[in-house]
């Protein structure tokens, strides 16, 4: 069963009070504010509409500005659809009211089956958790927060984890087996010293303990002597007693035998026929005044009979005395109807006066103003404007437009006047090619030149350095080489002056060539200015043919409009008097003196509907009264409806007159029946009693009264002498002796007298003789009790054996208990852990970053132990506290995903991820949007700045 939460509507509880929230059930809901904002409280309240409430704790949740505390929970059920859960403080007690689908109202059993048993605790340790939980974790020991952790995975809350360690305390408190500091180990020790000293004084023991034994049966046979003295003592005081009583018991005999023979006569009877004779006069004297009554009565009724009118005429004269009310009421309708026309009347007029069209009053019907008439004039009215204002933008474009192509034309003469002639473009460009041809010759000539120079000048150098070393061997020689060395130095230097051109020369011909350059450049710098102001124009001509396009359309619409303008003014030919600026307002202001003509209209339609109902009332009342003979003579209709009233009262009071006197001869003749019932009532009481006491007259009657009374005396007598025997006997007495049955032998009573005397003195010698024996045995155990270490350590031996055994007993049960809560985790761990185990490491890696692979439960410790990549293993209390965070939130949401195969709900949690770093936080919030497909997630928290957060979920702010 799948439940997820659409609509919260709170109508008190904390600080909200007749607010709403809705939550998305097919993505996750982030509840968003600042601190205080009311998120936990919104929280409680979604676990109170669940689950309820204890009064004491919906106290502290009651609205601090009154009302109750209550509200509703819009919940979608898979199998049901939409269900709504109702829950308020002072209705059903606080119960919830479930209202279905179909129409049908659900209690709270109802709920608490569809939520499968999942109750406060259990929803609270699986679907909701906050920051608040993971402290309270953090609180623990390592080794202690691996357990929690295991218990929460196996229970959904801590109490197990709470229950086993107080029961392991309160065991290890108690007794170790090798242990000596435990109660139950130091009892022990206690115990086991104290018989040691005690096995030293078991001869004294034995002997007191047979002594104590003697003592016990002496007491038991003076027990014996005493009861049987007692019972003795009793007997003998019954007969004794029966003794005094006999001649009491001997005189009621005889009075009893007396009184055997019965007398007939009522109970009570001469006081009873008494009664009736004295009942039967004064009734007899009422019923004859009731006769004269009546016959009084009869009379009145008569005469009033007589002046009463037809019931029909009756009911006539209260319709006309109905009938004024709606006269008075038409009469002042037909006022107000007259000054509301001629306030109409007036107001038309001058709205007419103000809207100046040219029409009558009477002529504002006649034209039909449809709903949709006044949207027509308005969108002709803005249609104008709009018209009018592109005629405007249209002239403005154009104006501009001829001003740019002016100065475009202006720009591209000016252009056209100061370039280069073709003749003057083709001999600067034939100039500039000349001039680049013949210095490429040049730079050709005078890379040859160099060439052969710097060949006779290596030549040169060669012949000097040869000429200077064969000097050395032959100055002919070495002369010879140094002076053709120097005449080859002579020729290179004598070829490169006559290549190079005079200085002259070519600094005027390098004038003339950067002139015909500029002016190349110049040319096309203005050719390309030229050819950019052409392209300029063209585009001015398109926008001209563009612009003359609109003024075409322009002309279109415009004729449009014109010819619905003129359709609207043959429609209602007063618009031609109306600017059409003013359409729009117009429309308004006709409307309205329309509404007021048709409603003036429908005022006189009313008054002519009240002026003939008046006519007929008129009529009407002046045909009752000629019905009735009475005078009309042109009565005001005040005067003749004031007539009928009192007719009518007079009418009435003779009916009530009439009424009561009917009533009273109605009551007069039940008075009358009820007095002869009375009186017969009584003559058969009287009969009854004479046949009773078996008599016809009266006489007879108090003659056997007379007898009566004898034998009641005796009787009376009995009965008295019966109660004296009462006092004096029990009841068990009367019983055994049986003194009621006949009478008793006084002389059998004196011997059982002397009998029983004798067994009494004889038990008593015997009470006497066991009396001494004991107090002999007492004096022995006297002696042996006054040693103090005796008595004390006899009593400190049972005293501590019953400690003892009371403390072993408390073990017992608190290891018992452990032992079967232990037993239950083992079958819950080996049947359902590993599934949650599984499913929390592979939430618990992906919140890692997948740093951890694996997490493990030591089957040794029963402890949680997780696998870093790295393949090293660590337990909880390894752990840093976020990663110990990110643990305890995936197996939350690894029970969660278990139990929905059985329950699925919505997870609600409290901004718990605040130890979290932001890869941390997108990695949770992308598993919450995961979990969010199939269960519903609601997440409060105060951050909204997460992309990733924001795009994902639904957002609830709270201000």
């Amino acid at each position: 069963m799948e439940m997820k939460i659409v609509k919260a509507t709170v109508y008190g509880f904390g600080k909200w009070k007749n607010e709403s929230f809705h939550f998305d059930i097919k993505r996750m809901t982030a509840v968003t504010g600042k601190n205080e904002a009311g998120k936990s409280t919104l929280q409680q309240f979604l676990l109170y509409m669940l689950f309820g409430l204890p009064p004491k704790q919906r106290a502290f949740f009651k609205p601090k500005t009154g009302g109750p505390v209550g509200g509703q929970l819009i919940v979608e059920i898979d199998s049901l659809g939409e269900v709504i859960i109702e829950r308020v403080e002072d209705i059903r007690s606080g119960e919830a009211v479930c209202k279905l689908p179909s129409g049908d109202e659900m209690g709270e059993e109802w709920l608490l089956d569809r939520l499968k048993g999942t109750n406060r605790e259990m929803f609270h340790s699986i679907f909701s958790f906050s920051a608040q939980d993971l402290l309270d974790i953090h609180q623990l020991s390592g080794h202690e927060l691996g357990e929690v952790l295991l218990n929460i995975g196996l229970t959904g809350s801590d109490y197990i984890y709470q229950t086993e360690r107080w029961l392991e305390k309160n065991a290890m408190d108690r007794f170790k087996p090798k242990g000596k500091k435990p109660l139950l180990n130091q009892q022990l020790e206690r115990v086991e010293q104290l018989a040691k000293e005690q096995s030293e004084k078991e001869k004294e023991i034995k002997k007191y303990e047979g002594l104590k034994e003697k003592q016990y049966t002496l007491e038991r046979q003076i027990e014996d002597d005493t009861g049987q003295m007692s019972h003795l003592r009793q007997e003998l005081s019954r007969s004794e007693q029966l003794h005094k009583a006999l001649p009491v018991l001997n005189e009621y005999h005889q009075k009893r035998v007396a009184g055997i023979k019965s007398v007939p006569f009522p109970e009570n009877g001469s006081i009873r026929y008494q009664q009736v004779k004295e009942a039967i006069l004064p009734l007899q004297s009422q019923a004859n005044l009731i006769e004269n009554t009546l016959q009084k009565v009869r009379g009145e009724r008569q005469s009033l009979e007589a002046e009463q009118v037809d019931e029909s005429v009756l009911k006539e004269g209260e319709h006309w005395l109905f009938a004024q009310s709606s006269y008075d009421h038409m009469c002042r309708e037909m006022e107000s109807l007259e000054n509301r026309a001629l306030r109409l009347q007036e107001q038309i007029e001058q709205e007419l006066i103000q809207l100046d069209l040219g029409i009558k009053k009477e002529e504002l019907t006649n034209y039909s103003l449809p709903f949709y008439a006044e949207d027509t004039w308005r969108s002709l009215q803005e249609e104008s404007k709009t018209l009018q204002a592109e005629e405007e933008q249209l002239s403005d474009e154009w104006r501009k437009l001829r001003a740019h192509q002016e100065r475009l034309s202006d720009q591209i003469a000016a252009i056209e006047s100061n370039m280069l002639s073709d003749q003057e473009l083709e001999d600067a460009t034939r100039a500039v090619d000349h001039a680049f041809s013949q210095s490429s010759r040049k730079r050709s000539n005078s890379k040859s030149q160099q060439k052969k120079v710097r060949l006779i000048a290596a030549s040169s150098l060669l012949l000097l350095v040869m000429g200077w070393l064969f000097t050395s061997i032959t100055e002919m020689v070495g002369g010879i080489f140094t002076l053709v060395g120097i005449g080859l130095a002579a020729y290179a230097l004598w070829v490169l002056t006559k290549s190079a051109p005079p200085s002259d020369e070519t600094a005027v011909h390098s004038i003339e060539l950067d002139e015909y350059r500029r002016k190349l450049n110049t040319y096309d710098q203005q050719k390309s200015e030229w050819s950019h102001l052409q392209d300029q124009w063209k585009m001015a001509n398109h926008e001209d043919i563009q612009l003359e396009e609109r003024r075409n359309h322009m002309i279109q619409k415009g004729k449009r409009l014109e010819s619905r303008l003129s359709e609207q003014e043959q429609l209602y030919p007063f618009l031609t008097k109306v600017s059409i600026e003013h359409w729009g307002q117009l429309f308004r202001l006709f409307s309205q003196a329309q509404e007021k003509q048709s409603e003036w209209e429908q005022v006189q339609a009313d008054l002519q509907t009240r002026r003939m109902e008046i006519d007929r009332l008129n009529s009407g009342l002046k045909a009752f009264y000629h019905v009735n003979k009475w005078e009309w003579n042109q009565k005001k209709m005040s005067d003749a409806f004031e007539q009928v009233r009192k007719w009518v009262a007079d009418q009435k009071e003779i009916h009530n007159q009439l009424k009561r006197i009917r009533q009273q001869e109605g009551e007069e003749q039940q008075r009358q029946s009820e007095l002869q019932i009375q009186l017969e009532t009584l003559e058969d009481e009287r009969l009854d009693l004479f046949e009773k006491a078996e008599v016809t007259d009266e006489e007879s009657f108090y003659h056997q009264l007379t007898k009566y009374e004898k034998h009641k005396a005796n009787i009376e007598a009995a009965d008295d002498l019966k109660r004296q025997l009462n006092r004096m006997l029990s009841e068990d007495e009367q019983t055994n002796f049986g003194v009621w049955n006949e009478s008793i032998d006084e002389s059998k009573v004196k011997v059982k007298i002397e009998e029983l005397t004798q067994d009494r003195e004889r038990v008593e010698e015997s009470l006497l003789y066991h009396q001494q024996e004991l107090a002999d045995c007492k004096s022995q155990l006297a002696v042996l009790e006054s040693s103090e270490d005796l008595s004390r350590s006899l009593h400190h031996l049972e005293a501590e054996r019953n400690t003892l055994n009371e403390q072993a007993r408390e073990w017992a049960v608190y290891q018992v208990a452990l032992n079967l809560l232990q037993q239950t985790k083992t079958k819950y761990k080996e049947r359902y852990l590993p599934e949650v185990i599984m499913s929390a490491a592979r939430y618990f890696s992906r919140l890692t970053s997948y740093q951890y692979r694996e997490v493990r439960l030591s089957h040794e410790s029963e402890t949680l132990i997780v696998e870093h990549e790295n393949r090293q293993r660590y337990t909880v209390e390894e752990l840093s506290r976020g990663t110990q965070d990110q643990l305890y939130i995936s197996i939350r949401l690894a029970l969660g995903e278990l139990m929905s195969t059985t329950i699925s709900l919505p997870f609600i949690i409290d901004d718990a991820f605040v130890n979290f770093d932001e890869d941390r936080q997108d990695e949770m919030f992308a598993i919450l949007h995961e979990l969010s497909y199939d269960h519903q997630v609601i997440f409060m928290t105060w951050r909204t700045e997460s992309p990733r957060f924001i795009d994902r979920v639904s957002i609830q702010h709270l201000s």
